[in-house]
C-alpha cells in the first residue's frame, strides 16, 4: 500500500496532465492485480521493432513518447542473450517494422540474434514489407540474421544499397544577402559547407563514399553468408531491387510468404507445437536480480550534441543533449565510489562544444589517474567532439558501422546586416573595445578578427590532434593521415588506430573484465549513472506490476495533441539535417536517403 501511495504521489507531481479518469483506472488496475502467473515452460520471444531501438535507457520507460522511440538497444540485446540460455525459450521472432535503425544498431542486434542461433534455437523474422517502394537495405540486413525470413505476399524487399543526402543553402542565403564565413581545420572538416556551397566538396564526397562503401561491404558479406549466396550474387540482386516478394523468394532472399496469422502458425510448426509468444517486456518482469557478488561497473551515457553546463532530460524531449557537466560529474562520482570497479562510457554524439568536450575528457583522465579503468563504447555516432571525449579511455570499442573520427574544428559566422537593411531595419552599435563585436551576427568580423579566429582554430586543432596522438600512440604523420576532419567507419577506424576493437556493450564488458583481471565466473553488474529519477523509479515499479506505462503515457501526450502538432512532431524528425552545428567540434550533417 505504501508503494502504491508513493507511486500516485510521484505521478501527481511529475505528470500534472493526468486526468481523474486515468488515475481511477490506474488505481483499479493496481488493486485488482494478484499474483502474476508464471511464464509457461514453452515460449517464443518476440522482438517488436516497430519503433526501432534507442540508445537511452529512459526509452525503456517512455518509448520516447513524442518521438516514438523504441526500447533501448541494451535492453533488447541483453534480453535476447538471456533468452538464449533459458530452457523455457524455444525460439525468437523479429517483427521488423518500418522504423529507421542505424547501421551500428543493426549490427549489434544481428550479433545478438546470431548468438541466440548458436544456442541451437530457431529464429524467425517477419515483415509485411522490407522497405516497400523505399529503401529497405538496413531492414533486410537485420532480418537476414534470422534463420527463417517470412514476408507478406504483397510486400517488397528494398535491398537497393545506401545513399546519403544533404541540403545546401548557399543560393538561398545569397538571395537574402546573408554573408557567411567558414574556417575549418582542415579540408575534410566539412560541416560548414552546407552554407557556402551548392554541393559536396571533393573531400566530403570522398569521405562519404568511403563510409557508405564500408557499410555496404559489411551488409553484402553478412547477407551472402546468411543466405548462402556469393557476394557477387548479392550485389547483382541489390542492383535489381526493389524485388517483389515472389521474386525475393525465388532468389533465395526470403524463405516463405505468409500473412501475420499464418506466420504465427508457421512458427508453432517449426518449434514443435503450441508455444506462447511473449514480448521482451513481459519476459523481463521475471528477470532475476544480479547476484550479490557481482562486480559493479558504472555505465554512463553521453548522448546527443555536446553542450556546456548541466541539464535535465525530460521523457517528453525528442532531441536529447549531451550535457557535459552532468556526464563529467557522473564520471567523477564513479571514480570516487569504492564500490564501482570501472567505468563504461557509452557515446552516441556528433560532437559539439570544444570546451564541453574537454571537460568530459578531463573527467576521464582524472578517473584513470584514480585507478578506475575507463572503456569507451561507441554507438551509431561518436565523431569530432564525440571522439574527443572517448579518446582518453583505456580502450575504445565501436561497431563496424559506427561513424567516428572527424578530428578537426570549424567556425561559422553569418553576417545579416544587408538582409536587415532590405527589411528597412538599420543596426547601430556602441562598443567598449574594437573586438567586442566579434560574435555579432549582424556585422562581419572587426579588423583582425578573422585572423584571431584562425589562430584559435590552429590552437584547438593542435590540442585535439595532440591528445589523439598521445592517447593512441600515433606519430604526427599518422595523425595527419587520419585527422584533418576525416570521418571513418568503425571498421576503418580500427585499421587507422583510432579504436581498439569492433563490438558493442558486451564487448566493452569483456574488455573491462580483462582490465579488472576478473575470472569468468565472477559476474559484472552495470550501474547506470546518474541513477534513475524518482519519476523513472515510479514508472519502473509500475512496469514490474504489469502496467503498460508506455501506452498510458503515450496516450496522455498524444490524446491532447492537435493534428497540426502531430504533423509537426513527425516532420521535426527529418529536420535535424537542416540545422547548423551546435559547436566547433561537430561532424557534417546529412542523412541516409530513404
Amino acid at each position: 500500500m505504501r508503494l502504491i501511495g508513493r507511486i500516485f504521489l510521484y505521478l501527481l507531481a511529475g505528470l500534472g496532465t493526468l486526468t481523474v479518469v486515468t488515475l481511477v483506472t490506474l488505481v483499479v488496475i493496481v488493486f485488482q492485480m494478484g499474483e502474476r502467473e508464471p511464464l509457461p515452460d514453452k515460449i517464443v520471444l518476440l522482438v517488436d521493432l516497430a519503433r526501432g531501438v534507442s540508445e537511452s535507457r529512459t526509452s525503456d520507460l517512455s518509448f520516447g513518447l513524442a518521438s516514438k522511440e523504441g526500447p533501448s538497444l541494451r535492453h533488447v540485446v541483453d534480453t535476447i542473450l538471456r533468452g538464449a540460455e533459458d530452457d523455457r525459450v524455444k525460439g525468437l521472432v523479429l517483427d521488423i517494422g518500418g522504423a529507421r535503425i542505424s547501421v551500428a544498431h543493426v549490427q549489434a542486434l544481428r550479433r545478438a540474434v546470431l548468438s541466440f542461433r548458436k544456442a541451437g534455437k530457431p529464429t524467425f523474422a517477419f515483415a509485411e514489407n522490407l522497405g516497400g517502394l523505399g529503401n529497405g537495405t538496413l531492414a533486410y540486413y537485420l532480418a537476414s540474421a534470422a534463420e527463417k525470413v517470412s514476408m507478406q505476399p504483397s510486400g517488397t524487399v528494398g535491398l537497393i544499397g545506401l545513399a546519403v543526402e544533404a541540403p545546401f543553402f548557399s543560393d538561398a542565403l545569397d538571395k537574402f544577402d546573408i554573408a557567411r564565413r567558414v574556417q575549418q581545420r582542415h579540408e575534410y572538416k566539412t560541416a560548414g559547407e552546407m552554407f557556402v556551397r551548392r554541393g559536396f566538396s571533393d573531400q566530403a564526397r570522398h569521405s562519404l563514399t568511403k563510409l557508405i562503401n564500408s557499410w555496404m561491404e559489411d551488409i553484402t558479406a553478412a547477407v551472402a553468408a546468411a543466405r548462402k549466396l556469393t557476394g557477387e550474387q548479392v550485389r547483382k540482386l541489390t542492383d535489381k531491387g526493389p524485388l517483389l516478394a515472389k521474386e525475393a523468394l525465388a532468389q533465395g532472399l526470403i524463405d516463405s510468404l505468409h500473412y501475420r496469422d499464418e506466420f504465427e502458425q508457421y512458427v508453432e510448426a517449426n518449434v514443435g507445437g503450441f508455444v506462447k509468444i511473449v514480448s521482451l517486456d513481459l519476459y523481463n518482469r521475471f528477470k532475476s536480480p544480479p547476484p550479490e557478488d557481482a562486480k559493479a561497473v558504472a555505465l554512463i551515457e553521453g548522448i546527443g550534441a555536446i553542450i556546456p553546463g548541466r541539464g535535465k532530460h525530460s521523457l517528453l524531449d525528442r532531441n536529447r543533449k549531451f550535457h557535459a557537466d552532468n556526464v563529467a560529474e557522473a564520471i567523477r562520482s564513479a571514480a570516487k565510489d569504492p564500490s564501482i570497479a570501472g567505468i563504461i562510457l557509452r557515446i552516441d554524439s556528433p560532437g559539439g562544444s570544444y570546451g564541453a568536450s574537454d571537460t568530459v575528457w578531463r573527467a576521464v583522465h582524472v578517473a584513470r589517474e584514480a585507478g578506475k579503468p575507463v572503456i569507451a563504447s561507441l554507438g551509431p555516432t561518436a565523431a569530432s567532439g564525440g571522439y574527443f571525449v572517448a579518446m582518453g579511455a583505456d580502450k575504445i570499442i565501436a561497431e563496424s558501422g559506427t561513424i567516428t573520427g572527424s578530428i578537426g574544428v570549424l567556425t561559422l559566422k553569418f553576417t545579416t546586416k544587408e538582409l536587415w537593411r532590405k527589411l528597412g531595419v538599420d543596426w547601430d552599435k556602441v562598443a567598449s573595445n574594437p573586438r567586442a563585436t566579434l560574435p555579432s551576427q549582424v556585422e562581419d568580423y572587426p579588423q583582425g578578427g578573422a585572423q584571431r579566429m584562425s589562430v584559435i582554430l590552429d590552437a584547438i586543432y593542435a590540442d585535439f590532434s595532440g591528445k589523439v596522438a598521445k592517447a593512441r600512440n600515433l606519430t604526427a604523420q599518422q595523425i595527419d593521415a587520419v585527422g584533418r576532419g576525416r570521418i571513418w567507419s568503425g571498421k576503418h577506424a580500427l585499421s587507422a588506430g583510432l579504436i581498439d576493437k569492433v563490438g558493442g556493450i558486451n564487448t566493452a564488458i569483456g574488455e573491462m573484465r580483462n582490465l579488472l583481471e576478473l575470472s569468468p565466473e565472477i559476474p559484472i553488474r552495470l550501474v547506470d549513472l546518474p541513477g534513475p529519477t524518482k519519476f523513472e523509479q515510479v514508472l519502473t515499479a509500475l512496469q514490474r506490476q504489469g502496467i503498460d506505462v508506455m501506452e498510458l503515457l503515450d496516450w496522455l501526450v498524444t490524446a491532447r495533441m492537435t493534428t497540426f502538432e502531430k504533423t509537426f512532431v513527425a516532420l521535426s524528425k527529418q529536420a535535424d539535417v537542416f540545422l547548423p552545428p551546435v559547436g566547433i567540434l561537430q561532424m557534417p550533417t546529412w542523412r541516409i536517403a530513404d
